[in-house]
């Protein structure tokens, strides 16, 4: 292999993997003439038409990164075949880049997987009503039990202390006061709540356990105790959506198959249930349990023990807009709940009908094995053969925090952000004019998108006087903002606003011809360092299938006789010759 074209390999391939962590994931889209972007072509199942659902659009383009991808991967392949010479190497060789080719086509559809997923959460927000809230659930990792002077001793064998965390969203509408002519008549004023005009609030359960398991049984006995806490202090709140990662405990027949029996104890129904992809980034309930570990952490500097429940939520109570319960639960065992296939489902939606001929409601559940694609199978209640009939209920021996006021996510502060903002101000020595009118631009919007528009920067529109000092972390997301606040409300809420942080050559071709066309005078603007390349039609290179990204099981394969034998055999080896 000559230099020159290790150097371009070495480069190519380095273009592919920025494109995959910053880009791809700007142009995935559900409706998109490359294949290689379109969700709905990636993700519909050609073996089942309940999840199955056709483009209206032709696939007829060719995104240039992408097929950089897979010209460099079979170049590599073809370097490999043309200078190794040795036919047991070459093997070897070609063997491990197929397996890492495989890995790469993995992670490109996991990355598509996860945007699209990630819009069943917009959705449930922006479809908030007053009747409905939004809950993301999660297992924090075990607390160790730590003293502010332990010996060596008490350092080893510790037993985590379980604690779970569940972060509710709700819309809070704000009403607007509007009164008649009083030319003709002298009506009192009336109430009007404007369906546009709300703000979000949160609050979050916290629940340890000293000892539990963190099955099923645990969780459900944890939504049941939510779900009556909420009606106690908001008792116009029906229904609920859940989301929660991919763990048993959350994605498991027992855990979606005890709605009803929720709904009879506690009367919140639940309407959806959703799991993100596996390791698909972090979210509310991780930034929550950040912030009650470092609570945790300075009350142990302070020169105190946490090393049970009780001691935890006298740590933890300082958190702002949490409510701690220590619980201990007895798990009693009953029979196995099965529900066939359903690792498979990702998106579960119950429907109550309410029939005036029977007493008893009936209960459908429709599923998808990804978001919206295809009208999903049909399940009906009476068609399960076991389904939860007795829920738990939690032992709350002691509680902190108990029914706390709602967070506004629009105008939360901490003191910390407002003394730094101070300190930002003075130096940069901003005038009376500029605080008043650039303090709190990004808090003024009622509604989200509105929020969002006014948050983000354009660096075209915007003075030089004006600071932003918190960007958004997430690939391709350009916002920013003056308030810490609202970087977490963003994160929890918000929408990204996703921008290409490099354009193709095509797009940067149209943008300059756009700027030219809207603009009286020239403007001189450097091309990036894009890289462009031919169409070639190579037979190597296989065109993608419908369903590429879906997640595909890996079977279990188990050793043959033949590698058990020789395993043995150099097993007997060891212990004859003494050499391991």
């Amino acid at each position: 292999l000559t230099a020159i074209d290790a150097t371009n390999l070495k480069k190519d391939l380095q273009h592919c993997r920025n494109y995959l962590k910053s880009d791809y994931k700007v142009h995935v889209s559900s409706e998109s003439n490359v294949p290689d972007h379109c969700s709905t072509f990636a993700l519909s199942d050609i073996t089942s038409k309940c999840w199955q659902r056709n483009c209206d659009h032709d696939h007829d383009q060719q995104c240039d990164r992408c097929e950089l991808l897979k010209i460099t991967l079979a170049k590599l392949r073809a370097f490999i075949e043309q200078y190794q010479t040795d036919t047991a190497v070459c093997d070897r060789l070609l063997y491990r880049v197929q397996q890492q080719v495989q890995d790469i086509k993995e992670w490109k559809a996991h990355l598509l997987r996860t945007i699209h997923q990630d819009q069943a959460r917009i959705d449930i927000l922006h479809n908030l009503d007053s009747e409905t809230v939004m809950i993301q659930v999660d297992w924090a990792m075990k607390w160790l039990p730590v003293k502010y002077r332990e010996s060596t001793k008490d350092h080893f064998a510790k037993r985590g202390i379980s604690w779970h965390l569940a972060y509710v969203i709700r819309k809070k509408f704000s009403e607007s006061t509007s009164s008649s002519d009083s030319s003709f008549t002298s009506e009192e004023n009336v109430t009007n709540r404007n369906p546009n005009n709300y703000t979000f609030q949160h609050k979050t359960f916290c629940h340890v356990f000293d000892q539990c398991v963190q099955n099923a049984k645990t969780v459900i006995s944890i939504l049941r105790h939510i779900f009556l806490m909420l009606q106690q202090t908001e008792p116009d709140i029906k229904y609920v959506h859940l989301r929660s990662d991919n763990a048993g405990c959350y994605h498991s027949a027992e855990a979606l198959l005890s709605v009803e029996q929720l709904f009879n104890e506690t009367g919140i129904w639940i309407k959806s249930i959703d799991f993100c992809d596996p390791q698909s980034g972090k979210g509310p309930c991780d930034r929550i349990a950040a912030v009650v570990k470092c609570s945790i952490r300075r009350f142990v500097n302070e020169k105190n023990n946490c090393t049970n429940a009780i001691e935890f939520l006298t740590a933890a109570e300082r958190t702002n807009g949490v409510e701690f319960y220590a619980s201990e639960i007895q798990n009693s065992h009953t029979e196995k709940i099965e529900w066939k296939g359903v690792k498979q489902i990702n998106n579960i939606e119950y429907i109550l009908d309410f029939t005036p001929e029977s007493t008893k409601p009936s209960i459908e559940v429709r599923a998808w094995q990804s978001w919206k694609i295809g009208p999903g199978k049909v399940y009906r209640w009476l068609d399960f053969e076991k389904t939860v009939q007795k829920i738990n209920p939690l032992h709350i021996f002691h509680s902190k925090n108990v029914s706390i006021p709602w967070i506004n996510d629009c105008h939360e502060k901490a003191g910390d952000v407002i003394i730094f903002f101070f300190v930002i101000n003075n130096l940069f020595s901003f005038t009376d004019e500029n605080r008043s009118n650039h303090s709190y631009q990004d808090e003024s919007s009622s509604t989200e998108d509105e929020n969002e528009e006014e948050s983000n920067v354009n660096h075209t529109s915007t003075s030089e006087k004006e600071h932003y000092f918190f960007d958004c972390l997430t690939s391709g997301c350009t916002a920013r903002y003056r308030s810490y606040a609202n970087l977490l409300r963003h994160y929890a809420t918000g929408k990204h606003k996703m921008k290409l942080e490099k354009h193709s050559l095509i797009d940067k071709s149209k943008i300059l011809f756009h700027q030219h066309l809207s603009t009286n005078h020239l403007r001189s603007t450097p091309l990036m360092s894009i890289t462009v390349i031919q169409p070639v039609k190579n037979p190597i290179i296989s065109s993608l299938s419908k369903n590429w990204a879906s997640h595909k099981p890996k079977p279990s394969v188990r050793f043959n006789d033949k590698q058990k034998q020789f395993l043995l055999d150099k097993f007997n080896e060891g212990v004859n010759t003494g050499s391991k």
